[in-house]
């Protein structure tokens, strides 16, 4: 019998790791397939090393292999160094202050974590165009 309204339940710290590091992934995933695009250009390596650490950070999130919080944090921490003139570090922040605590993803970072993968995705978008436009024929892998 429906009553007019629905409880939600409040995810579980697991589950909402789970949720932060899919999104994560595909925005690594976009990532790498835009630096595979531009990889005879100045900027390709450093865009592919960071596509790859974030990949790498969302495998952790998701739970390939142990749950090894410091190198997750040090694959964040090596993506938002890797190519920060075009993702600025502080967009890395919220989910780099995730696992800086004994326990890690309280509950209290969650909102932080949540606008950084907001801020990084539509960083990613907006600069793919702009990777992408000068780049002539040549210069595709």
């Amino acid at each position: 019998v429906w009553h007019g309204a629905a409880a939600f339940a409040q995810p579980s710290g697991r589950d909402m790791m789970t949720s932060l590091g899919r999104e994560l992934w595909v925005i690594g995933d976009e990532l790498l397939r835009a630096s595979s695009r531009v990889s005879r250009t100045d900027y390709g390596p450093a865009l592919s090393q960071c596509a790859l650490s974030l990949r790498n950070a969302a495998d952790y999130m998701l739970g390939e292999g142990e749950d090894d919080w410091e190198a997750t944090q040090g694959e964040l921490e090596s993506a938002a160094a890797s190519c920060e003139y075009w993702l600025p570090e502080e967009n890395f922040q919220g989910l780099v202050d995730l696992f800086g605590y004994t326990e890690p993803a309280p509950e209290v970072e969650w909102p932080r974590a949540s606008y950084s993968l907001q801020q990084l995705r539509k960083l990613v978008a907006k600069a793919t165009g702009t990777w992408l436009a000068g780049v002539g024929p040549d210069e595709f892998e």
